[in-house]
C-alpha cells in the first residue's frame, strides 16, 4: 500500500474516525481490509461512499442522500369528523388499521375518532382480537351495527 500524497499516516492518528478517513485515502485499502476481514460497512460510518467507491470498495453511490432509512409515506389528511362518518358507514367488526386503510388519517386521529364514537355509545369496543397469532399485542376490536 502506497499513501496518497498529503495523506495523514494511519499510526500517527489515534481518532478512530481519522484512522478511517486515513485508511481510504491509501491506495489497496479495499484489498487491505479485505484480507483482515473489515467489512465495507465499517467505513461506511462517516467516510462517504464515493470515497469507499475510489478506494476500490464495492458499494452504491446514490446521487443524492437521503434521511432516515427509507421512503416512508405521510398519511393523506383526513378529520377526525371525516373518519367518523366512514366508520358510522361500516357493519360489523373492525379494527384501527381497518379504519387507516379505508379512510386514511393518521393512527392518531383515527383513535381520537373511535374513541370518540366509543364515548357517544355508537361504537362498541369489543376488546382485543381473540386468538391473535402475529408479532405483539393482540389489536383492539370494534364493532358498529
Amino acid at each position: 500500500m502506497c499513501a496518497s500524497e498529503g495523506a495523514t499516516p494511519v499510526l500517527d492518528t489515534t481518532d478512530p474516525l481519522e484512522r478511517l478517513k486515513a485508511l481510504t485515502e491509501l491506495e489497496g485499502v479495499a484489498n487491505w481490509a479485505d484480507t483482515t476481514g473489515i467489512p465495507a460497512s465499517a467505513f461506511e460510518l462517516k467516510v462517504p461512499a464515493e470515497v469507499l467507491k475510489e478506494s476500490g470498495f464495492d458499494v452504491a453511490v446514490s446521487s443524492r442522500r437521503r434521511s432516515g432509512g427509507g421512503t416512508r409515506q405521510r398519511a393523506k389528511a383526513v378529520s377526525a369528523e371525516e373518519i367518523k362518518t366512514w366508520i358510522l358507514d361500516q357493519k360489523g367488526t373492525f379494527l384501527l388499521a381497518d379504519v387507516i386503510n379505508g379512510a386514511g388519517g393518521s393512527q392518531a386521529t383515527v383513535r381520537k375518532a373511535v374513541d370518540e364514537l366509543v364515548e357517544a355509545g355508537q361504537v362498541e369496543k369489543l376488546g382485543p382480537v381473540p386468538n391473535y397469532a402475529g408479532r405483539g399485542r393482540a389489536p383492539l376490536q370494534y364493532s358498529h351495527s
